[in-house]
């Protein structure tokens, strides 16, 4: 039908109009080929804007993440030289008899075989003294020690103070916790696989 009906109409148009309408035609083929090829062009450049985009989001990321790395490892290196000094324990048999200072418990925290003491005392300008006393014994796998304050600070001040003892060898003698004795009647229970 469509043949029959160009046939029809090319009867009645003249050779030049038709010459016209074919080069308006073969513009417009032109003109739409060149609109899909820039909309391919814009396309593939979205596409590698795209690309760049999500390589710049990793690339960052990946920056940071090494940043975070690096600061962490830098925190770890500072708290490492940050670390209180240890103080060793003290071997005496007659741990149970020592006499010491007035001081008020307040926390422990254990860190592998580090154990550290918070306590207060009254005082503020003098020297003071904890030190964690052990008789050298394990008795069904637990050490059992004594905390002494020395106290040479006259001053009524409250003060808080913390100190860090090395408890190895009490895990190296086969010992599970240890018990230790503080100010008046309290004792201390503490398991080395558990941390308050």
């Amino acid at each position: 039908q469509t043949d029959s009906v160009n046939q029809a109409l090319s009867t009645h148009i003249s050779p030049k109009t038709a010459k016209k309408l074919a080069k308006v035609a073969e513009k417009e083929r032109k003109a739409e080929q060149k609109r899909l090829e820039n909309a391919e062009k814009k396309l593939i450049a979205a596409k590698k804007d795209y690309k760049k985009s999500e390589k710049k989001k990793a690339d960052e990321a990946k920056a940071l993440q090494k940043k975070k790395e690096e600061q962490a490892k830098k925190e770890k290196k500072k708290a490492k030289s940050q670390k209180p000094e240890l103080t060793e324990l003290i071997q005496d048999e007659g741990y149970r008899s020592l006499q010491g200072d007035f001081f008020t418990f307040k926390s422990y925290s254990l860190d592998e075989n580090e154990l550290t003491i918070v306590y207060t005392y009254g005082g503020g300008c003098g020297e003071t003294e904890l030190n964690l006393y052990w008789n050298g014994e394990v008795r069904e796998e637990m050490a059992f020690t004594r905390l002494v304050f020395t106290d040479n600070d006259h001053c009524k001040a409250i003060k808080s103070q913390s100190k860090t003892f090395n408890i190895k060898q009490l895990g190296k003698k086969g010992a599970i916790g240890m018990y230790v004795i503080l100010p008046g009647i309290q004792q201390l229970e503490i398991l080395f696989n558990e941390q308050e």
